[in-house]
């Protein structure tokens, strides 16, 4: 959400610089509204976008982790049921993102009233004052001396001004082309805009460039039709101490009036306009460039003999859990290619190396290796041709994964016993025992979806893996590089992957 927000607001400011330096010193009105609005709408849109791209690159080394579950079954002493249950934290409850949640629902229903308030405000003074009509929009004549202003299909205008031929035809013109042209429909954009995302600090700025824009669209409508600029600059000038401005309405605003009047007197450059409007289209491409999300995927190679697939059982003794599971991995640049073949030494030296780690059931444990014991077995491995290796359980050498801490809204989330089984140093727990836990507690987690034919597939539909601080210096924190064996010699009832 926060990135969400940090690109809209960074593609909006782009847009609107663009604007204020290049196009609103134009005559070129309509285009710059429809500017303002696509601008506007378009950096909301542009970061939700995502485009694929594809790499030729192959996956690095650490996109390819396989847990250390695989390798270290779950403790089968306390069944699930006996663990330890505890009701749930009351800390548990206040969460940063409650916290934001509570100040975004405060602040938007507020901003919300307000609006709803101005819009009952128009009204009101609709109903309590004359009405009639004029060139298809209602007229609302006003006993109080403020300046004319319209809304939505109505014009409200004092009697003072009314009664004055001279202010009358320049104002209804000026109001009419509001109407007309639907300008309120854009400030009311805004309001909505304002209330679902308050956090946007441009949205004022944009307002005020729409009105601004509004206010010299309805200038040159007035210019064009009674042809005399000075006149009409003099209305103006007559009403700069006027005040009453109401919120929403395209307002006959005085306090731009000098820029208005020195837009009226400013001669448009045709050249220079079709310039500036082809120079803003690039704008978009490069928002799109800078302010969408990217994915990266490798692009599909033909398989090498590196790559290989690879079945394994692994039998959980736990209660409700004692059918074998068969888990397929595949993978290319973890298994280094086969070499010239290594000699009887280094055979024998692989063996005891190989020998020492201890050896349980279907699996065998690589987590008691040092480092240089790791990179000896690596070095001969690699020596070894494909015979040699066909005596030995296949090898994975990948680098341990980096710490990934979780958040305290997905503890909270992994207490639901239904939707998911819990397991803490490759341990089966109850999920309760969470509401004892700070995110702090742990350093690593992971978490897969069961598959349908899955053992405990009904009980619960994914599986987390929690990692304390000191299991996680255990298993990952003692050598940059991790070496995984796989025992195939127990899946003897597993289909040929060839």
């Amino acid at each position: 959400m926060i990135t969400y927000i940090i690109r809209s607001t960074t593609c909006a400011l782009l847009f609107l610089l663009v604007y204020r330096i290049l196009l609103q010193r134009e005559k070129m009105y309509v285009f710059n509204r429809v500017y303002l609005l696509a601008s506007l709408l378009t950096s909301l849109i542009i970061p939700l976008f995502t485009f694929s791209i594809t790499a030729d690159t192959p996956a690095p080394v650490e996109s390819l982790y396989l847990p250390s579950n695989i390798f270290e079954p779950p403790a089968t002493s306390t069944p699930p049921q006996a663990a330890t249950t505890a009701p749930l934290s009351q800390s548990t409850l206040f969460t940063w993102t409650n916290l934001f949640i509570a100040l975004y629902t405060l602040v938007a229903l507020i901003l919300f009233i307000r609006f709803l308030r101005n819009l009952f405000l128009l009204q009101r003074i609709a109903s309590r004052n004359q009405q009639s009509f004029y060139q298809g929009a209602r007229l609302i004549l006003l006993d109080s001396d403020t300046p004319a202003y319209s809304f939505l299909g109505s014009i409200f205008m004092s009697k003072g001004d009314y009664d004055d031929p001279g202010a009358r035809d320049a104002l209804l013109t000026h109001e009419l082309l509001h109407v007309r042209q639907k300008h309120s429909w854009d400030i009311l954009l805004i309001e909505i805009l304002r209330v679902v995302y308050w956090f946007n600090p441009l949205l004022p700025f944009y307002k005020k460039a729409m009105q601004f824009n509004h206010e010299l669209l309805a200038d040159n409508s007035v210019i064009t039709k009674l042809g005399n600029v000075r006149s009409y600059q003099h209305l103006l000038l007559e009403k700069l101490e006027m005040q009453g401005r109401v919120p929403l309405a395209s307002s006959f605003n005085y306090l731009i009036t000098k820029k208005r009047l020195t837009m009226m007197t400013t001669t448009p450059n045709m050249k220079r306009i079709i310039l500036l409007q082809l120079a803003s289209l690039p704008v978009l491409l490069v928002s799109i460039t800078l302010f969408s999300d990217r994915t990266y995927a490798q692009a599909p190679q033909k398989a090498s003999p590196q790559e290989q697939t690879v079945a394994w059982t692994k039998t959980y003794d736990a209660k409700g859990d004692t059918a074998p599971r068969i888990v397929k991995y595949v993978w290319s640049n973890n298994v280094p290619p086969p070499g010239p073949g290594a000699s009887v030494e280094q055979l024998e030296q692989f063996e005891k190396l190989f020998g020492k780690d201890a050896i349980d059931g279907t699996q065998r444990k690589s987590s008691k290796l040092s480092q240089e014991e790791v990179a000896t077995i690596k070095s001969i491995y690699s020596a070894m041709n494909q015979d040699q290796r066909a005596s030995y359980p296949p090898l994975i050498f990948t680098k341990p994964p980096g710490p990934k801490t979780p958040t305290a809204s997905q503890l909270q989330s992994w207490t639901d016993a239904k939707t998911y089984g819990l397991w803490i140093d490759g341990k089966r727990v109850n999920n309760e025992v969470l509401a004892r836990h700070e995110p702090g507690d742990f350093a690593y987690f992971s978490s897969s979806k069961l598959a349908k034919n899955a053992v405990n597939y009904g009980k619960h539909y994914v599986q987390v893996d929690l990692y304390t601080q000191e299991h996680y210096k255990n298993v990952f924190g003692k050598n940059p590089e991790m070496l995984i064996i796989l025992q195939t010699r127990a899946a003897k009832n597993v289909p040929s992957t060839k």
